[in-house]
């Protein structure tokens, strides 16, 4: 199943594609609906290296969801654009595939974009709902990230 969401943050390219490449981000446009703990020694990276991340997804905060696998990769983009791909995994979400795209609008904004296909077998209805749910909050989070300064991201 798929889905397709944007949002125009009012902060440059440069900081989005600077804050796409830290787990960080991930962190703080989930919370605190979902918590992302990683399952790697040493916790999360400062910068997202590629390859595969553990982690065990809570709902707000408490509620164990389960493992799941970020397999995070950099695709190749066109001047003016930042990719990311998490090719994830999980026992309940056996396909997540989620790619962010971020474009320079040229006027100091930019456009993060997200599109997900993904397969949950029985539960893919269910996922799919979860995640537009998911998505919409992540987005006003990103908006209201970007207007305090992606830089206060740790």
């Amino acid at each position: 199943m798929k889905l397709r969401r944007q949002v125009v943050l009012p902060a440059p390219f440069a900081a989005v594609a600077d804050a796409l490449q830290r787990p960080a981000l991930m962190r703080a446009a989930t919370a605190p609906l979902m918590q992302l703990r990683s399952a790697e020694p040493g916790g999360y990276p400062d910068r997202w290296p590629g390859g595969v991340h553990r982690v065990t997804l809570h709902l707000f905060g408490i509620l164990p969801l389960g493992p799941q696998i970020i397999d995070v990769s950099w695709p190749a983009a066109p001047p003016g654009e930042a990719r990311l791909r998490d090719n994830g995994r999980g026992p309940l979400i056996k396909r997540w595939d989620h790619a962010i795209t971020v474009r320079d609008n040229g006027d100091g904004t930019s456009t993060y974009i997200d599109e997900l296909d993904f397969g949950a077998g029985l539960l893919t209805p269910l996922v799919w709902l979860s995640a537009k749910a998911l998505f919409i909050h992540r987005q006003r989070r990103l908006l209201a990230l970007a207007k305090q300064g992606l830089h206060t991201l740790h």
